[in-house]
């Protein structure tokens, strides 16, 4: 069994299994649209022994793509949580409570509605913060990130943290 997860790489397994009938998994990822999606990557893609999607979104797009449902399993991308070096104790010091989103800022993801999910539990008298970790792939999703953090500011989050892209982001909630 072989583990790929680009482009590259699926049509180099389905090359393999072709010629020696080696099965491959695909984790499937980064999907706008099923017009993202050819029919020969959807041919790589329907020889896999499995497709593991990182969300319902990306399942939802290869299924509209024509991908057949029974391939597919959607499994989150996960965040370790547990640290040796993690101070259990501080954990618990403060009252506030932390919400952290990590991922690509899209409209679909629906941030705006976290915002404002937020926005309301403060004006509820809630001791939080909300961190967003990640950045917007495309200028559209730029323009939707920069919407959000006006939202932000339209519903006076104060302890409203942007960090951008970040390759661990496991360390922001660490500190």
């Amino acid at each position: 069994m072989v583990y790929v997860s680009g482009k590259k790489e699926i049509f180099l397994a389905y090359l393999l299994k072709i010629m020696n009938g080696t099965n491959y998994l695909y984790h499937a990822h980064g999907f706008k649209s099923s017009k993202d999606i050819s029919w020969m990557y959807k041919k790589a893609i329907m020889h896999a022994g499995k497709v593991i999607c990182v969300s319902g979104s990306v399942k939802s797009t290869l299924i509209k793509a024509g991908v057949n449902e029974a391939l597919l399993e959607v499994v989150y991308n996960g965040v370790d949580c547990i640290h040796k070096e993690r101070n259990h104790d501080r954990m618990f010091e403060s009252s506030e409570m932390r919400i952290i989103f990590v991922g690509s800022i899209q409209e679909k993801k629906n941030l705006k509605l976290l915002v404002e999910a937020v926005g309301i539990l403060l004006n509820e008298g809630l001791d939080l913060k909300l961190y967003i970790v990640g950045d917007a792939p495309s200028i559209q999703d730029q323009k939707y990130k920069n919407e959000v953090i006006l939202l932000s500011e339209k519903y006076r989050i104060d302890n409203f943290i942007y960090f951008g892209y970040r390759s661990h982001p496991d360390q922001i909630m660490r500190e």
